[in-house]
């Protein structure tokens, strides 16, 4: 069973049902589950790092999060796409095209909730190396987990971690970046390069049962900047992706939100589902062009069966975002809302509220294309 926005099963705080009160029932569990929340692009433009400065000169984000926190941390995992690096007083903070954040920016958004980030995409190589290696760092730092990019050659290309006894998979990936990678740097950063990827996913059913992950899950930065609808070139990667082992594909990059696919893939004779979101759009930006102030916040169900060992996507949701701009503050001039329906009653400002039923109805229209395709 799939939700759009009409959900209060994975994001309660923020729509409301009648309950129905029973008798408890006691009886052994038969399953682990593992709740996941994906965020689109983690943005950090000049006009966030104005907004976000100090009279000392420091930076603090935390208030722009301070709506959705409570969702991101509701979640066993919160994973995001950090489309920026991590700079310093030496290197200097700027937006696009070459984004340089302060580290309090990863602060804030560990405050706020989030445990994974993913470190593929077209602005990994915005510092160069150095980028890199500063921007790991930081993450490690401060305890999140993070893959897509690397600054240890021997580090796998994938992440594996366990959470609630299931073990997980995750793969990121991007299409390229703005520019050329130097070939004695290639190995730093994962890209779509079905040869490559295709010997790293063949490797995971090889592995030990103690260590194979249970479910796979790719964040790939793909497709057309500020399209609607993804390519078919896009398509066929996914199922190339389904048939290779990946159970759900999370997209970044269109900065706009996309639909979704559910897949039926037949491989060796046993049919199994699989799930494609396209784009999540923007997490948090300075993008004003309509309708990139827009984003999605996806929640999934795992779900691992104690009788049967397997594993599968039992339920999702797709909460609607929008993050409000109020150039009037000296602080925190981008402000990411949540924009599900019960999110209209705990929100005064009237501006706020009509950009949050406008950016509803939006992403309504843009799911609502959704379909099921079987792929062979």
């Amino acid at each position: 069973m799939s939700r759009l926005v009409v959900a209060g099963f994975l994001f309660p705080l923020l729509f409301t049902f009648p309950v129905h009160t029973q008798a408890p029932v006691l009886s052994e569990v038969k399953a682990s589950q593992l709740k996941l929340l994906f965020t689109g692009d983690l943005m950090a433009h000049l006009e966030q790092l104005n907004g976000a400065k100090l009279k000392d000169g420091s930076y603090r984000f935390d208030s722009s999060f301070s709506k959705i926190s409570s969702v991101l941390s509701a979640a066993d995992l919160t994973i995001g796409n950090l489309e920026t690096v991590i700079g310093n007083k030496k290197t200097g903070y700027f937006g696009y095209p070459q984004f340089l954040t302060p580290v309090s920016y990863l602060s804030a958004l560990k405050t706020a909730g989030f445990d994974v980030l993913t470190t593929a995409n077209n602005h990994t190589f915005d510092g160069g190396p150095a980028g890199i290696t500063r921007t790991l760092s930081a993450l490690d730092s401060l305890g999140f987990l993070s893959t897509g990019s690397f600054s240890d050659s021997l580090k796998p290309n994938l992440l594996f971690t366990e959470k609630n006894g299931i073990k997980l998979g995750l793969l990121a990936a991007t299409y390229g970046i703005n520019g050329s990678i130097p070939k004695k740097d290639a190995w730093r950063l994962n890209t779509l390069d079905t040869v490559k990827l295709g010997k790293v996913l063949t490797q995971i059913p090889e592995m030990p049962d103690s260590l194979r992950p249970d479910f796979m899950i790719a964040s790939l930065h793909w497709g057309n900047e500020y399209a609607l609808a993804p390519t078919d070139e896009q398509k066929k990667l996914a199922d190339w992706l389904f048939r290779k082992g990946i159970d759900v594909i999370v997209g970044s990059h269109p900065h706009v939100v996309q639909g979704y696919e559910k897949k039926k893939v037949l491989v060796k004779g046993d049919s199994t589902d699989h799930t494609v979101f396209f784009s999540l759009g923007n997490f948090i930006s300075a993008q004003r062009t309509y309708p990139r102030s827009f984003g999605a916040a996806l929640s999934l169900m795992i779900e691992k069966s104690h009788e049967t060992r397997k594993t599968k996507l039992t339920d999702f949701d797709l909460l609607p975002l929008y993050v409000h701009q109020d150039l009037s503050k000296t602080e925190s001039r981008y402000v990411v809302w949540p924009a599900g329906y019960k999110a209209d009653s705990l929100i005064a400002e009237k501006v706020v509220k009509l950009k949050v039923k406008e950016a509803r109805k939006f992403i309504l229209s843009q799911l609502s294309k959704s379909d099921s395709i079987f792929v062979r």
